[in-house]
């Protein structure tokens, strides 16, 4: 819906250039959705998540559960997106 609605309201008065910003997990499919509605912008990344793996223990913490989770909830997006024309 955002990429939809900035493309009405860029129809009124097109910018010369144009970024798009958001979390760098998240962009992939934010960019297609953007250039589905026809707008075509520059990307900027932002929020990116890197850790090594840790040390001192083989049990995995809440929190890499939690990015699990991120994680498969950007795949099904993804893939849901691709089959809305998105």
């Amino acid at each position: 819906e955002n990429a939809q609605f900035s493309a009405a309201m860029l129809k009124q008065q097109p910018p010369a250039s144009l970024l798009l910003i958001t979390s760098a997990y998240h962009m992939p499919r934010a960019q297609k959705c953007f250039e589905s509605a026809g707008v075509k912008a520059d990307v900027y990344p932002v929020d990116h998540r890197a850790r090594g793996f840790p040390k001192n223990s083989l049990i995995p913490s809440a929190e890499s559960f939690h990015e699990s989770t991120q994680a498969i909830h950007e795949w099904v997006g993804r893939i849901a997106y691709s089959f809305s024309g998105c």
